[in-house]
């Protein structure tokens, strides 16, 4: 088996007769480099941010990482979900953002709408969530919270758990990925906290 990083931007392992075993689907993004640090993670690098990331994660939860949220609280849902679902079976969304045809990996889009966010005085991005692996999610959502952290935002993150919307996940996967969240995100000083415990929404298909 081979592993390489195409001029694309896709990271891709490859069987002895050229036949793809896995990805990391960041084609699309030519010029990115591969990065192993001492740390023991691994990313793919494009411009100024992180496209994919994997490895070790950085800290482990052990009580809260943040100054807890204080009600009343004004949230919003975020979607980091682009460039990819620009697009509905082929077809182009209807309207086309101000930013433009904009991705969601994009540092310099994060700070523009964490500055938005920030100018109307949100307390909480809910970032939508589709489990491990998802849209990218270890690399995005980290550098949401970085870029956070380094604009001196007050703004909190967490997630949105949709898997409850098109399957009911078993205890054993439920406790599989609250311990992934917590390994991954809840460790961040811009995560939110409520009472010392760390805040996830869930969706409710009632």
């Amino acid at each position: 088996n081979r592993c390489f990083l195409q001029v694309d931007g896709n990271l891709v392992l490859r069987d002895d007769l050229k036949k793809t075993l896995w990805s990391t689907n960041t084609h699309g993004y030519p010029g990115s480099i591969l990065i192993i640090d001492d740390g023991g993670q691994v990313a793919i690098k494009y411009s100024s941010g992180r496209l994919w990331l994997a490895g070790i994660p950085r800290g482990f939860h052990n009580h809260s990482s943040s100054k807890e949220l204080e009600f009343p609280i004004r949230a919003t849902f975020y979607y980091p979900w682009y460039p990819e679902t620009f697009t509905i079976n082929g077809a182009w969304a209807h309207y086309k953002p101000l930013l433009g045809w904009y991705s969601s990996s994009d540092p310099k889009v994060a700070r523009t709408h964490i500055d938005a966010m920030d100018y109307a005085h949100i307390d909480l991005s809910i970032a939508s969530w589709w489990g491990p692996d998802s849209h990218l999610d270890r690399a995005r959502l980290n550098m949401l919270m970085d870029e956070t952290l380094a604009m001196g935002s007050a703004l909190k993150w967490t997630v949105y758990y949709e898997l409850e919307m098109t399957k009911s996940p078993s205890p054993k996967t439920i406790e599989k990925h609250l311990k992934y969240l917590r390994a991954w995100f809840a460790q961040h000083p811009t995560w939110a906290y409520k009472d010392n415990k760390p805040i996830i929404f869930v969706y409710n298909d009632a």
